[in-house]
């Protein structure tokens, strides 16, 4: 049953259920094989031990492109991300984003206004098929970005469908 608040139902989606996906993240095939396996919806690629958006090598991108967006069958779809990196590497990777990808984000640390925030994401030139995910930090000031409820405005005046 949906919740309520003093003007109706609050609604998720167009109907009253929602089907909550996993995402994983991985830094290679192996990793995502283990995680396809398991039955998760979106496997994220990026490389932790250089940051926690730290992109992996762009040839896994294109393995897994060819692995598991083109050869799963037709009642299975997995959906794949990729980590660019910092507002320092994002813009020169997003151009090497397979076409089969679904989404990539880049991370705001540098960007200290939301004039430079709404520059980077404009710099990224991903596939058409690619969605940018807009990323907010927690830890903001240590990053050198914008709080993440001045992140969040952001998106909403874009009219971007998600965030992180």
């Amino acid at each position: 049953m949906p919740s309520t608040n003093e003007a109706g139902p609050i609604r998720v989606g167009a109907s009253d259920s929602f089907d909550p996906e996993l995402l994983v993240s991985v830094r290679d095939i192996e990793e995502a094989e283990t995680a396809v396996s398991a039955g998760v919806s979106i496997v994220d690629f990026k490389e932790p031990s250089r940051g926690a958006l730290a992109a992996c090598d762009p040839k896994v991108w294109n393995e897994a492109a060819k692995q598991f967006a083109a050869a799963m069958p037709a009642d299975r779809h997995i959906r794949l991300s990729a980590a660019l990196g910092e507002s320092d590497s994002g813009p020169e990777l997003g151009s090497l984003v397979p076409p089969e990808f679904s989404f990539a984000k880049v991370g705001p640390s540098g960007c200290s206004t939301a004039q430079k925030l709404s520059s980077l994401w404009g710099s990224i030139r991903l596939p058409q098929s690619v969605e940018l995910v807009p990323v907010a930090y927690a830890d903001h000031v240590a990053s050198g970005t914008i709080c993440p409820e001045q992140v969040l405005e952001l998106v909403i005046k874009s009219g971007q469908r998600r965030m992180l």
